[in-house]
């Protein structure tokens, strides 16, 4: 139910507060989920998965397909103040934001790139966070 209530409330794009009842607390949910995110439970549901796909033997010769897309950051996922940066790779960076956040500037708004590569039975193969203006190609 955990896992719903967290796949629900990223999929609507709401509020932690406006999940449905049949969820429970929000506020359950919402420090399951950062616990979770902190104490690397999602990469272990992940290699287990992962683990899973392994020991099948057609999984393994299915072919695999990428694929991504750009995810809005909350208005408040970059509240520091911005400093123009100096490399080419990006055109802003965030005073003390860690760069594994994957935080970057695409249409003016803050946006993260979720890429995905997926086997032949929809099994995740491996997944990465890039910054949002970052092209698919590299």
């Amino acid at each position: 139910m955990t896992l719903e209530a967290i796949f629900w409330r990223f999929g609507a794009g709401s509020p932690w507060r406006d999940g449905p009842d049949e969820f429970g607390a929000w506020q359950s949910i919402w420090k399951r989920r950062r616990r979770w995110s902190i104490d690397g439970t999602y990469e272990a549901m992940f290699c287990a998965v992962h683990a899973v796909r392994d020991v099948d033997d057609e999984a393994l010769a299915a072919p695999v397909w990428i694929d991504s897309t750009s995810v809005l950051a909350h208005q408040h996922a970059a509240g520091a103040p911005a400093v123009r940066s100096t490399g080419a790779e990006s055109n802003y960076t965030v005073a003390g934001e860690p760069t594994d956040h994957a935080l970057g500037r695409s249409r003016r708004r803050w946006t993260t790139k979720i890429h995905a590569l997926i086997d032949g039975t929809c099994a995740p193969v491996a997944l990465l966070l890039t910054t949002g203006h970052a092209g698919d190609n590299p």
